[in-house]
Order: C-alpha cells, then sequence, then structure tokens
C-alpha cells in the first residue's frame, strides 16, 4: 500500500513524527510522498525541523479539518503537477 500523502503529528507515543518524517523523506521507497506535519508547536525552530525533515506542509493545532482537508488537495495537486 502506498499512500499519495502523510499525515503525521509531531507529538507520536513511541517517538517524534519529525524523525519519523525525515526518515521517510530518506528513504528512497517513501521519499517520493509528500509529508504534512500537525503539530501543537510554532517556534521558529519547530518549524524549521519541519521543513529540514522534509515535510511539505505544517499546520499548527489546533487546526480546523477544512484547513486540513484544504492541505491534503493542495498537496496532491502539487505533486500531480510535478509527475505530468
Amino acid at each position: 500500500l502506498r499512500p499519495d500523502v502523510i499525515v503525521s503529528d509531531l507529538t507520536l507515543p513511541d517517538g517524534d513524527g519529525c524523525d519519523l518524517c525525515a526518515e521517510l523523506h530518506r528513504d528512497p521507497d517513501t521519499r517520493g510522498i509528500p509529508t504534512i506535519a500537525l503539530t501543537g508547536r510554532s517556534r521558529d525552530e519547530d518549524l524549521d525541523r519541519c521543513a529540514a525533515a522534509g515535510c511539505v506542509r505544517v499546520l499548527v493545532k489546533p487546526c480546523a479539518p477544512d484547513a486540513l482537508a484544504d492541505a491534503i488537495r493542495l498537496v496532491l495537486s502539487e505533486s500531480a503537477a510535478r509527475r505530468h
């Protein structure tokens, strides 16, 4: 199963979502899948860390469901445009 986009919170029960996104970005099998990070942290260093991990979007919580849906649609649209 290969998702078109991955959405991850940065606070995970078993680790750090930013580390997960970085690992996905380094792996040749998953690096082409865009990642969106959700976080309650909005300091510049947190946002910079997300960007360095390969996240294409960062949404700061609380995040309205419509905002998440819009971000997913935008990322999918951008991804499709890059493939063509």
